[in-house]
């Protein structure tokens, strides 16, 4: 992708997410004793799918609404929405607040909870009813996905003035790279990632990966030939991709990843010399370290929410 092209993309996703006519700015930070106070207001209700109310009925997503509701802040209803809101956040990084997600189904996101310390989590069990569970049992564990700290998102206005909606975090389909180059992110445990590019010359690449227990990912990569120029159709050999993020990201250090590749990715640009405009391949990616720093809103200096990424390649090896 030529510069030209990338900077007008820039520019238009910075209007898109930053001029919002509705846009009320940024939740800053939880009231802890408005949140125990909810928290204690609903401890021990039953589990009712889809109910909502202390001491009746409750389901898991309706828990952790109505915990938010107590901070005058709008959630999705459903756990599956509520984790497309907020920025990531590891494990061993949890914060009072933060929102936990579980696959309990085989399905991807089922259950979410909300982590109070020490390993703890308040949810709606649906044997137990609103409870106290240790996420580093056995059984919690192995059915983890992932984290969203709800502190440091945009609001968004509602019908009504007083009505504050977190707005979600990214678009249903996650772009991953726009280029081809490294990062340090591993898609979530138990979800299934897909990359569509293409380049100058009408060639299509596919890539497709799925990660494990949240700090290893294996995919594979397919380059279908002219799929939109007009030589003739053509599939190249597939190789295979590993990435191993083995330093998650903490408040004072980036998250480092290596990864490796099996075979060139035969992968075509186009080159100009004084002389000769043509097309070579690109050089084999064999491996590569890189570093990445994630970087949120803040209520001083808000620059938006972002990933920087720097990283060295060895080819040809």
């Amino acid at each position: 992708m030529r510069l030209q092209h990338i900077i007008p993309m820039a520019l238009a996703v910075f209007i898109l997410t930053n001029c919002s006519s509705n846009n009320v700015g940024v939740f800053e930070k939880i009231d802890a004793g408005k949140m125990d106070k909810t928290i204690n207001k609903y401890m021990g209700t039953p589990y009712v799918w889809g109910g909502n109310t202390p001491g009746k009925g409750v389901d898991c997503s309706g828990l952790t609404y109505s915990l938010y509701k107590s901070q005058d802040v709008d959630l999705p209803r459903v756990s599956r929405l509520q984790y497309a809101v907020g920025d990531a956040v590891s494990q061993k990084n949890l914060k009072y607040g933060d929102l936990l997600f579980f696959d309990t189904l085989g399905k991807g996101v089922s259950h979410v909870g909300l982590y109070v310390g020490d390993g703890n989590m308040v949810h709606a069990s649906s044997s137990k009813g609103v409870s106290e569970a240790n996420i580093r049992t056995e059984y919690w564990a192995k059915r983890y996905i992932g984290a969203r700290r709800i502190v440091g998102s945009p609001m968004a206005s509602g019908e009504t003035t007083s009505e504050r909606h977190i707005l979600s975090a990214s678009y249903p389909m996650t772009i991953r790279r726009l280029m081809d180059i490294p990062t340090t992110d591993i898609i979530d445990n138990s979800f299934f990632g897909l990359d569509v590019q293409t380049d100058v010359n009408g060639n299509l690449r596919l890539a497709t990966a799925i990660s494990f227990w949240n700090f290893f990912e294996i995919g594979a990569e397919w380059q279908v030939n002219q799929f939109l120029g007009h030589g003739e159709l053509g599939l190249e050999i597939p190789f295979i991709s590993t990435k191993l993020e083995f330093w998650e990201q903490g408040r004072w250090y980036p998250s480092v990843a290596v990864g490796a590749e099996s075979n060139a990715q035969q992968w075509i640009v186009q080159t100009q010399t004084p002389d000769s405009v043509g097309n070579v391949w690109s050089p084999e990616k064999s491996a590569f370290l890189v570093t990445g720093w994630q970087y949120r809103h803040t209520p001083f200096f808000d620059l938006g929410k972002g990933r920087l990424n720097i990283g060295i390649a060895a080819t040809d090896l």
